[in-house]
């Protein structure tokens, strides 16, 4: 990404600066609601938490924000292009979650102007390697005279805990015949790859790997439809000749397709769990069943009932829950225990989280269970978080905004 700055760097300033490594300015958040009761980042950090504080802090209005590495991560669109044309100009903010404060703030070139509804889903941080948070997206030069507009696919990364940029590259944009109603998220990144999914006019979805070493983007085989990566497996799925989808495996490095599933799945919800097991929906008129599959081959590691929501809850312990049953299992998919167990008089708990080896669910009060045996680690839990990183628990309510607590125990 670019690098961070008290304000907005140029567009062509940007293009300059490709692959540098600028200072940026520490800001303060002159906008931010008052914080509750601003917390001293010198507190003791208690990870995985086991209980909170009475009193929650309002981090920003956007109860979307990404969160990770002490810092909430959220966008806006805020002036404009360097030519003062083509809409505001979408950066991206680093919130302190300890103090509430603004750490940084990024700038990029892209706008509103080609991406109208300003979410958070053209960034990402990086899912294994340095704290890296990745972008990407369509960047619209307006032509002139008889030149038409210039489109190009761009995508760039900065230093997570300092908005310091640490690479950027960019192509030509020709894979549309409405390159102005294509849009592009980042679905996948690690150190040195992004993985991007293009939605174009019509509804048609294809995918690019962005190689930030090489400075290049590898596209992705025609009809396959990327949902992120997983190791060294860009995964996904592929339309077949009778109209399904299977799921399918592409190296991240050339491209090339590993392997192709014979199940027919869904991508409704569909995604990464760990570095090897991929979560997909299975549905038919009679039954509704999700599917863990092996990212690395592609094999049916386990079947489960239902439509599950799942997570990677500790080394080799796999998390799935649905609004009837919750399911622990190895990456092997070797069951592990399950709720409810009738014979032990034990419901099924609401999840909420699943943390660093503890899953925090809602039952007959909040609850905290030990991710590899099911067992009750806490059970007067005052307030259930609806996401759990070092030292906090993160409340997310559309109305006041993301809530944080920090852990006392």
């Amino acid at each position: 990404m670019p690098a961070r700055t008290a304000a907005f760097l140029s567009l062509l300033a940007l293009l300059a600066a490709c692959g540098d490594d600028r200072p940026g300015t520490t800001t303060s958040r002159a906008s931010a609601p008052p914080p509750s009761t601003p917390v001293s980042s010198a507190a003791p950090t208690f990870d995985p938490p086991k209980a909170f504080s009475d009193k929650p802090m309002r981090i920003t209005p956007d109860a979307s924000a990404l969160v990770g590495h002490g810092l909430a991560f959220t966008s806006m669109a805020e002036g404009q292009d360097s030519l003062g044309r083509g809409g505001p100009t979408l950066t991206i903010h680093a919130i302190s979650l300890g103090d509430g404060e603004e750490r940084w703030q990024a700038s990029t070139p892209l706008t509103s102007a080609t991406r109208p509804r300003v979410d958070n889903s053209f960034f990402r941080l990086a899912d294994s390697g340095p704290a890296r948070l990745v972008w990407a997206g369509i960047h619209r030069t307006e032509g002139s005279g008889t030149q038409q507009d210039r489109f190009e696919l761009v995508a760039g990364a900065v230093d997570a805990t300092t908005g310091r940029q640490v690479w950027s590259t960019r192509q030509p944009f020709t894979g549309s015949d409405a390159p102005e109603g294509a849009s592009a998220r980042v679905v996948g990144a690690d150190e040195t790859r992004a993985v991007l999914s293009i939605a174009h006019r019509g509804g048609t979805v294809t995918g690019a790997i962005v190689d930030a070493r090489a400075g290049r983007f590898i596209d992705t085989p025609p009809g396959f439809a990327p949902i992120g990566l997983a190791g060294g497996i860009v995964v996904g799925t592929r339309e077949t000749e009778s109209g399904g989808t299977v799921a399918q495996g592409i190296d991240a490095g050339s491209g090339q397709v590993r392997w192709t599933g014979d199940v027919r799945v869904d991508d409704l919800g569909a995604a990464v769990v760990d570095d090897d097991v991929v979560r997909f929906g299975s549905a038919s008129f009679f039954d509704t069943q999700t599917l863990l599959i092996g990212a690395s081959d592609g094999a049916v590691r386990s079947t489960l009932p239902d439509r599950n929501e799942c997570a990677a809850a500790a080394a080799d312990v796999i998390v799935c829950f649905s609004h009837q049953r919750v399911h622990a299992l190895d990456t092997t998919g070797k069951p592990l225990w399950s709720l409810p167990d009738e014979a032990a008089g034990r419901v099924a708990p609401d999840v909420a989280a699943v943390h660093n080896g503890l899953v925090y669910a809602r039952a007959n009060s909040g609850v905290v269970l030990d991710a590899r045996t099911g067992k009750d680690v806490v059970t007067d839990l005052d307030w259930t978080p609806d996401a759990v990183v070092p030292g906090y628990g993160v409340g997310r309510n559309q109305a006041e905004g993301l809530l944080v607590r920090r852990a006392t125990a």
